[in-house]
This record gives C-alpha cells, sequence and structure tokens, in this order.
C-alpha cells in the first residue's frame, strides 16, 4: 500500500499569513512536491497546450465589426510524469485534477498504474494557474489541458501513442466525457484517447461517446446523480460494449481518497480535515476493487 500525504492550501494560509493567491498556490506547489516525493518516483515535467481557436460566432461577430479575431495562445502547464520499467513503448494514462488538496490521491491512483506498466501524467491544471479547485466557472478549460497533455506524450518513445487513456475525479470526471464526445475528438488535432475513467462524476445522459468509458460511483454518494451516469452508459454500451457503470453500494463520494478515512491511524503527520469530510468516508474495500477495475479496463479496451 502507497503511503499518503495529505496536505490542504488551508494549512498554508493558516501557517504563512495572508499572502497572495499565485504565491499560496505556489506554496501548496513545493509543499506538495516536498511530500509527494515519499510516495512517488515521478518527475516534474513542463508542456504547452494548444492556441485556442475563436469560435464561428466570434468571427463572425468581429468581422462584422471590421476587427480579426487571433487565436488565444497556448500556456506552459506542469505535470508530474511517472514511467514504469523496461523500453516501452507503454500505454499511457493522463490524470486530470479536480482539486490541489486531493493531490496525493492522484499520486497513489498514478503510482498503482505505474507499478503496473503504464506511463502516467497528472497533469497541474489548477497549481499551474495559481488556483486550489476546479469549479466550472474558472476561466480555464480541462479540454485545451488534456490536449496539451496528450501532444507531450505522443513526443515521448515511451509512450504508445495509441493507447492513451484518461481519468477524472468528480467534476474533471465531466471533462473525460467531453472528452471522449463524438463532436470533440473529430475536431482533435493532437490525438483522441482510447479509454476513460470518470470516477463519481456529474453525468450527462445525453452525451454520446466514441471510445469506452468506466464510470465508478459510490451507492451512497449524494453529490451525484446515478439515474444520470446509468443513462449515458446504457446510451453508448450498444457501441462499445466495455462501457460500464461500476457501483460500490456503501461506499460515498471521495470514496478512493485516504483523506476521508475516519480513523486517524491513516492520516499523513500534515493532515487537515478536507470539504464535506463528515459525509463522506474512505472505503479501502472499495479503492481497491476500483484499482482492479481500472487496470483490467484500460487493458481490455487497448486489447482490440
Amino acid at each position: 500500500m502507497h503511503r499518503q500525504h495529505v496536505f490542504s492550501p488551508k494549512f498554508a494560509l493558516a501557517r504563512f499569513g495572508r499572502i497572495s493567491a499565485l504565491k499560496a498556490a505556489l506554496l501548496v506547489l513545493a509543499m506538495i512536491v516536498s511530500n509527494a516525493e515519499t510516495v512517488s518516483a515521478g518527475e516534474r515535467v513542463t508542456f504547452e497546450t494548444p492556441a485556442v481557436q475563436p469560435s464561428a460566432f466570434k468571427i463572425k461577430r468581429a468581422k462584422a465589426k471590421g476587427i480579426t479575431v487571433e487565436p488565444t495562445p497556448g500556456i506552459t502547464l506542469s505535470g508530474i510524469l511517472s514511467k514504469p520499467e523496461g523500453p516501452g513503448p507503454h500505454p499511457a494514462v493522463v490524470l486530470l485534477p479536480e482539486s490541489v488538496e486531493a493531490r496525493p490521491s492522484y499520486v497513489a491512483w498514478a503510482d498503482y498504474l505505474t507499478d503496473n506498466g503504464f506511463v502516467t501524467l497528472i497533469v497541474e491544471s489548477l497549481v499551474s494557474r495559481g488556483e486550489t479547485i476546479l469549479r466550472l466557472d474558472l476561466p480555464m478549460n480541462l479540454l485545451v489541458d488534456a490536449s496539451g497533455a496528450i501532444a507531450y506524450l505522443s513526443t515521448l518513445e515511451s509512450v504508445d501513442r495509441r493507447r492513451v487513456g484518461l481519468i477524472g475525479f468528480g467534476v474533471s470526471g465531466e471533462y473525460v466525457q467531453r472528452l471522449l464526445h463524438a463532436k470533440y475528438t473529430r475536431k482533435a488535432k493532437h490525438g483522441s484517447f482510447f479509454a476513460g475513467v470518470a470516477i463519481y462524476p456529474h453525468c450527462d445522459p445525453n452525451m454520446a461517446l466514441v471510445a469506452p468509458i468506466l464510470v465508478l460511483a459510490g451507492g451512497k454518494d449524494k453529490r451525484i446523480s446515478m439515474a444520470s451516469c446509468q443513462s449515458m452508459v446504457d446510451l453508448n454500451k450498444a457501441s462499445e460494449a466495455r462501457t460500464k457503470l461500476q457501483v460500490y453500494p456503501q461506499a460515498t463520494h471521495f470514496f478512493d481518497n485516504i483523506a476521508y478515512a475516519k480513523n486517524p491511524e491513516l492520516h499523513g503527520k500534515d493532515w487537515v480535515e478536507p470539504i464535506s469530510f463528515n459525509q463522506n468516508d474512505y472505503d479501502p474495500k472499495a479503492r481497491a476493487s476500483a484499482e482492479r477495475e481500472v487496470l483490467e479496463f484500460f487493458k481490455s479496451a487497448g486489447a482490440s
């Protein structure tokens, strides 16, 4: 079992006083990296996101005013890259964040997958922008970040470019669905994902996908609509038999994150109570089962 250290940006602010959001994020990043050294052998990398082209509506409106709209330049993101032993090429998995606070849980997922033969890349979308939690109203787009990640991975000789998967958690699980959406995938210029995993996401019941998706959820999760997830899976299962909804009846939201364990002996020395702690619980059996499900899913999806 991987040792996990949990760090919260609230701890940084309490310890170091009032500082700017960007300085706080950089501080969080530095302390997370320090803690992560005990749980992951990953290396910090940087990569560029692609430029964002203006929409047809913006181009039309600007043209009416005699203005030329330029693409929005990409930015530099940081990430944590881990590689398994052996020359490869290996399948790969991109992990999209939902919060800085949950990063040790993402590291544990990455460690597990790397131990089982996958190159992993944790995308630091939030830290790179001085943010701490993913919100849909943020001026950021994980679709673009994921495109930059897959473009970067495609340059590595150790990566099998045809087998790059994707994992999202909570809000970022919504982006997994959008990245596998038929309309988006046809526009992708930097490669597409062969399969995706969404862990306790909000599901779009009408989202038609072009690749298999595995949805993992707790039966006692009060933050998501199980009916919507079931509808989305049913819609896509006919075209891709590997599409699946796996429900752990006794599990809650955040069931895979050891920071929600009620046994204090499982917490790291820098543990700070995470959001919605009292309403949710870490479930080690569900976590172990989820790891096996994810591994088997990615292996079987890449077999054809």
